[in-house]
């Protein structure tokens, strides 16, 4: 089954002065999940060399999956399912979730910001998700994934991907079919559209502070904005092939997936992009990076040389070199993996 979503985001955290950068990540390159169809979950904690299964107590398929940190995390997908776990490898179904529409994109954050912070030590909660999906669904969680409840988009195309602002304000971004964007700046209590200028459907998108942002999607389609959305504008893929995921490590580098194996890089923000070898034609559902400083308090391992990409019939690529060289990696499964983080 074809993805409708990226699972990853980066943003930036400003602290007194210090601006650190955030995302949607275990903050460790060694510790990666992937989910997809039958509610599948695999993890691996040795950078890829081996995986293990996990029991999602789902069979819906499952389309992303979010961490905030190495232990906390969610995933959603088919009829609304929803479930988290708390210390990376139990998982429990959502108490409460307020539809039964299929559920293509999540973001969650670490909204704790520690006074008096411990280096090297990970703060903890409160946590703050949303969930996006057909016809316009948008659900909002504070509690980790637990209970939700239902936002209006305004719209009602489906939605593939939403990012959650890692940053001192209340700003979200989603994504979906038709060239839709939607913006909120005050925790989804009002989502309204931006101008994307094209009419492609889109599915996934990421952004490195509270104004640079790329999104991807069907044709090779990448868009930038330098001013939060207010406008974005075309940057040349160098692929004609559907965009499934996009993720940055950094600034500057940053990777998108898609359909028959393709995979195209940029060092320089997006100004140019470059395809890299894969050795499959598999089409690529989701990719994910060792993000800079997910938390501020915290040194991540890794950074955006580590990355990892997931797709048709169990397929996991994974690469230590910033993608001069992709290694596929047994993943114990041969179902389709939607998400990864």
């Amino acid at each position: 089954m074809r993805s409708r979503a990226t699972r990853l985001g980066l943003m930036s955290l400003s602290l007194g002065g210090l601006l650190v950068l955030a995302a949607c990540d275990t903050t460790n390159y060694h510790v990666r999940f992937a989910v997809g169809e039958n509610g599948v979950i695999v993890a691996t904690t040795d950078a890829g060399s081996t995986w293990t299964s996990q029991t999602s107590g789902v069979k819906e398929t499952l389309f992303a999956v979010s961490f905030a940190g190495a232990k906390n995390g969610c995933a959603v997908g088919e009829d609304g399912s929803a479930i988290a776990t708390t210390d990376g490898s139990t998982w429990t179904a959502a108490s409460s979730v307020p539809t039964v529409k299929d559920l293509r994109g999540l973001d969650l954050v670490n909204r704790d910001t520690p006074l008096a912070p411990t280096p090297n030590v990970p703060s903890v909660g409160p946590y703050d998700a949303f969930a996006v999906g057909d016809s316009g669904t948008i659900i909002h969680s504070t509690d980790q994934c637990s209970t939700w409840t239902s936002q209006v988009s305004g719209t009602t195309k489906n939605l593939s991907a939403v990012l959650d602002c890692r940053c001192l304000s209340s700003k979200a971004w989603a994504v979906g079919d038709g060239g839709t964007i939607l913006h909120t700046t005050n925790g989804g209590t009002t989502w309204g559209p931006q101008n994307s200028g094209i009419k492609a459907d889109l599915k996934a998108i990421v952004f490195i502070g509270s104004q640079k942002g790329w999104v991807a999607g069907s044709g090779g389609v990448i868009l930038h904005t330098t001013d939060g959305g207010t406008t974005w504008t075309k940057q040349k893929s160098n692929t004609a092939h559907n965009l499934e995921g996009i993720a940055f490590g950094d600034s500057t580098h940053g990777y998108a997936v898609g359909d028959d194996g393709v995979i195209v890089a940029t060092s320089d923000g997006g100004t140019t992009w470059a395809k890299q070898v894969t050795h499959t034609t598999t089409d690529l559902d989701s990719v994910a990076t060792t993000m800079v400083g997910y938390d501020p308090f915290v040194t991540p391992t890794g950074d955006y040389h580590d990355a990892i990409a997931v797709g048709g019939n169990g397929v996991v690529l994974m690469t230590t070199d910033a993608g001069v060289t992709w290694t596929k990696v047994n993943a114990g499964t041969k179902v389709g993996l939607e998400g990864t983080d």
